[in-house]
């Protein structure tokens, strides 16, 4: 559930910043530009190519009243002005540019403001003046706005803030309603009461007006008394709005009362699912692997449930570069479901956890067997096949050693070097390598933690120039995906007295293209455990904010605005 509200948030995120993307235009049509999003007549048409023409003109006091003028008429004229962006004048096209700066500070200016007065909104009770104003402020945008692509976001979020509006007034005529029945005469009582206190809540909490609804909610619980009908609907209720309130724990309570004290009713399932969104918001991993092996176990032969449970064992490996969780998950379907309900994502999460991180052979050797057995006509079965042969020799102790860190010299370097990358220690790793590489490191995890983490690195040969301080190694490196070894080049130099490693770049390794390469299932690129705030996770962009997902029923989520700190990121899993 969090994953697809997290991808909703952030589609909506991209969705605001796409407003400020300053593309390429399109190819003008003969007549107009392609795509426009507000319908030009033809005599603001022939206004404009009148006024571009003065513009390109020789006449300067005609050019500075034209440059005036497609300011004022923004993103309809955008793409006319930018046609004269390459005039062989030097002088034209610096006088187009500046035209067209302006019109992107202009566009800016106006999104900025409609994205602070949304953020205002969003920070306090929803009123009828604030969505009108944010309508309004999108509105303006969406009549001005460069280049067209901002125009049609803008757009967008004007029509959803006239949806948002009508919603409101639904709302408030609704609340108006149970508030004149709660009022009586006669004053409800009991389960009148309760029902009317319910429903007052949820057009309460539309409103954003929580602590209200809360209290209505209460007031509903209490007047529910010995008669259990309500009582499970209302806490689910009640944890929903704690939850939506930010306040996690107290949605935490109701959902387990629900559990321990209602068993058998209907909102049980619906309560193992916000528990799940609630911890894994909270990013507390452990209790969210047990309540989804609970969930399984109450409902063995539910597919939704199954299907919950293979969702977060990618929500693990995608999302939170977590191989530990998802290796738990996926042990727990091994032992729970038969083969013809598991599925190759989960078995591969438990073999390559095992084989590279803990070392666990027989049991990356059993999963990946199951999948050769089970699934031999999908892709992952070649894999599997490679890994089996490879388990097998490592079972045996017959696969090649890997470097030692007692070894000596750039060996015993390059060992440690391998081991501070696998456990993403960020200050180990910038200690074996060159001075002048520090501060590189965290970015080159993105692209170095693939090579690292799931391969197997043997050295095959070390070649030593002492009195230069420099050395070259010869390293076998086994990855899953191929049945022979790459041939990597390793450098190191000696700096202080001790050997630091030189790990290849991108295109000095064989065959091996990090920006292009898919991991197998089951295999993770986990952010380094000492990253520095806001620095780039594995996907090159900083690590999502650690929130609680707004209601479907909220207007759209704003980014920070520019200028402004960026949300602080949730703290990343330790890569065990």
């Amino acid at each position: 559930m969090l994953h697809r509200m997290m991808a909703a948030c952030a589609a909506c995120a991209l969705l605001i910043s796409g407003i400020l993307c300053a593309a390429e235009p399109p190819k003008p049509h003969p007549n107009r530009p392609q795509q426009l999003l507000v319908p030009t007549d033809d005599a603001t048409l022939a206004k404009i190519k009148e006024l571009v023409k003065d513009l390109g003109g020789e006449d300067a006091a005609k050019s500075a009243a034209a440059s005036k003028a497609l300011i004022e008429l923004g993103g309809v004229a955008f793409e006319h002005v930018m046609a004269l962006r390459k005039d062989k004048n030097p002088e034209v096209a610096k006088r187009s540019m500046a035209v067209v700066k302006e019109i992107e500070v202009r566009s800016k200016e106006m999104v900025q403001s409609a994205r602070e007065k949304q953020a205002d909104l969003m920070r306090r009770p929803m009123d009828l003046a604030g969505l009108k104003a944010v309508q309004a402020e999108y509105k303006k945008a969406a009549d001005y706005v460069a280049p067209n692509a901002g125009r049609q976001n803008c757009k967008m979020l004007a029509d959803k803030y006239t949806q948002d509006i009508k919603n409101f007034e639904t709302a408030s005529a609704t609340l108006e309603q149970y508030n004149r029945l709660l009022a009586g005469p006669p004053s409800p009582e009991g389960l009148r009461r309760a029902t009317i206190q319910a429903e007052r809540a949820k057009q309460l909490e539309q409103m954003r007006r929580f602590p209200e609804a809360q209290a209505a909610i209460d007031d509903a619980i209490v007047q529910s008394g010995e008669n259990k009908r309500l009582l499970p609907d209302l806490l689910l209720q009640q944890a929903r709005l704690y939850q939506t309130a930010e306040t996690p724990e107290l949605a935490e309570v109701a959902c387990k009362k629900i559990l321990n004290e209602h068993p058998l009713s209907l909102e049980v399932r619906q309560a193992f699912e916000l528990l799940l969104t609630l911890y894994e918001t909270t990013q507390r991993f452990d209790e969210m692997v047990e309540t989804l092996k609970a969930y399984a176990k109450d409902y063995p032969l539910d597919e939704g449930v199954q299907e919950t449970l293979y969702r977060d064992i990618d929500l693990f490996l995608t999302v939170h570069q977590d191989g530990l969780h998802a290796s738990r998950l996926g042990e727990y379907a091994m032992e729970a479901y038969p083969p013809s309900r598991l599925r190759p994502n989960a078995l591969a999460a438990v073999a390559n956890y095992n084989e590279y991180i803990v070392l666990d052979y027989p049991k990356a050797y059993k999963a990946q067997k199951m999948i050769v057995d089970f699934f031999p006509e999908m892709a992952e079965a070649d894999l599997a096949q490679h890994a089996v042969e490879r388990l097998q020799q490592k079972k045996d102790g017959k696969f090649p050693a890997p470097p030692d860190a007692k070894d000596p010299g750039p060996a015993g370097s390059l060992a440690k070097f391998i081991q501070a990358v696998k456990s993403q220690d960020l200050k180990a790793v910038t200690a074996l390598t060159p001075k002048e590489e520090e501060g590189l490191w965290e970015f080159r995890f993105m692209e170095v933690t693939p090579q690292v983490r799931y391969s197997d690195l043997v050295v095959e040969r070390v070649d030593m120039d002492e009195k230069n301080g420099k050395a070259s190694m010869n390293v076998a490196q086994y990855v899953p995906d191929q049945a022979k070894p790459l041939d990597l080049k390793v450098r190191a130099v000696l700096q202080e007295g001790k050997w630091r490693i030189i790990w290849p770049s991108p295109a000095d390794m064989p065959g091996f293209h990090p920006a292009e390469m898919k991991l197998p299932d089951g295999m993770v690129m986990p952010p380094p455990n000492n990253l520095p705030q806001g620095a780039p996770g594995p996907n090159g962009v900083p690590q999502p904010p650690n929130g609680v997902p707004l209601p479907p029923n909220a207007p759209t989520p704003v980014p920070a605005p520019e200028g402004q700190p960026a949300p602080t990121p949730a703290p990343a899993p330790s890569a065990k």
